[in-house]
């Protein structure tokens, strides 16, 4: 046997951890062939070993909307030899490798929801996903969109630094704004300053925060309530003037500029059909079909008998089929019966899915409604008949009694 060998095969220990060396960095250097096409190139400012994971234990921003460019700086460990960064699956827009424990990156365009940013280094090897090195990105909706129910009393100032050119403010008891989305977080964002005092929330009509929008000098565009871990689901939010203030504010009135979601904006309605089994109607309803009803049917009566309606919220709305038959409908809200009465009589032509009635301002709780014939129409109308075709509810239907 030759000197420095182990065995009459023939290998030799030097020549064997070479050739393991070798074949190693042949792979290592394989592997980071395999990711180029993924990873984008940064400069790697200390040669970590790239055969060790890379791990990030905190981002900082850990949130930022939609359309990217948010700037954050990751920390961790191995980071020096990071040759790309991801946000979910989306590389980094670019990065900087600062030194083996920090990592800055701005934050390209994604979908809203939550992400995990991860560091790869130029040998493959990516870090592991965990709670800190969770990214938020929220959606923005802007105070004007259709997606928010104000009452009346908000209305905007002209001038003032916002997202959007304005902000809603109000100084109005019982009037409040509604929005609802799908995901697990929201933030508001509004201008704080010496004129302003303290604005309740109200989440899925059962968590209040209250938030002082009092600061000494004008802060603008400025996130003042964040709310993250909600269930993944459907969410109602509702702000509302207080006449709370701090001391030192010459005003309680209060403001919205922007609401961001960390998932998908929804209407401040919710639809019900007529089907639905949480309503409760008295006989005699027929029905009706037709594929331009909401849901292909209707509920129809030509005499007394009164549907019931019971929801948490804060308004509600009818909607019917109106046509030249049709006549006027009577609504009871929480016992007292409304002086008008809603027609549904249209000349000439059948008007479908049409708002023949509509109440919001309701104090946030639960209501009573009863939607009933009336026997009273149009001068013109050939009918007296009534419908229900379905239910937008700014709130939550309830089983009616």
């Amino acid at each position: 046997m030759k000197q420095g060998c182990v065995s009459a095969a023939g290998w030799c220990r030097g020549r064997r951890i070479r050739v393991v060396v070798g074949a190693l960095v042949l792979a290592a250097g394989l592997l980071a062939l395999a990711f180029s096409g993924a990873a984008q190139a940064g400069p790697a400012v200390v040669g970590d070993p790239i055969l060790i994971f890379p791990a990030v234990s905190s981002v900082s921003l850990d949130h930022g909307t939609t359309y990217g460019g948010t700037k954050v700086t990751i920390k961790g460990s191995y980071l020096g030899s990071t040759s790309a960064v991801t946000f979910g699956d989306t590389p980094a827009t670019s990065f900087t490798v600062v030194s083996s424990t920090e990592v800055t990156a701005v934050s390209p365009a994604h979908d809203a929801g939550l992400v995990y940013v991860r560091v790869f280094n130029s040998g493959g090897l990516g870090s592991a996903t965990g709670a800190g090195s969770l990214f938020t990105y929220y959606k923005r909706v802007q105070e004007t969109s259709s997606l928010l129910s104000y009452k009346t009393a908000w209305s905007t100032p002209a001038g003032v630094p916002s997202y959007s050119g304005g902000t809603m403010r109000t100084t109005s008891e019982n009037a409040p704004m509604t929005f609802r989305f799908t995901g697990t977080a929201f933030r508001l964002i509004c201008t704080k300053g010496p004129g302003f005092g303290k604005l309740k929330v109200t989440v899925d009509w059962s968590k209040n925060y209250y938030v002082d929008l009092y600061d000494s000098g004008f802060l603008f565009q400025k996130p003042v309530l964040t709310k993250t871990g909600l269930t993944d689901g459907t969410h109602v939010v509702v702000l509302n003037y207080t006449g709370g203030k701090n001391d030192a504010s010459n005003s309680a009135m209060v403001n919205i500029d922007a609401v961001e979601v960390a998932g998908t904006p929804a209407p401040a309605y919710s639809r019900y059909q007529e089907d639905s089994p949480l309503l409760s109607y008295q006989s005699p309803w027929g029905w009706a079909m037709a594929g331009a009803y909401s849901g292909g049917y209707i509920r129809i009566t030509e005499s007394h008998a009164p549907v019931t309606v019971k929801f948490y919220g804060t308004g509600f709305k009818v909607i019917a089929a109106t046509s030249t038959g049709m006549g006027k409908m009577k609504v009871t809200i929480d016992g007292s019966a409304q002086s008008s009465y809603p027609d549904l009589f249209t000349p000439n032509y059948v008007y479908y899915q049409q708002v023949v009635f509509s109440k919001t301002g309701l104090s946030l709780g639960i209501h009573k409604v009863v939607l009933d014939y009336s026997g009273y129409s149009d001068a013109l109308s050939s009918g007296d008949m009534v419908d229900l075709d379905a239910l937008d509810i700014q709130g939550t239907l309830l089983q009616a009694p």
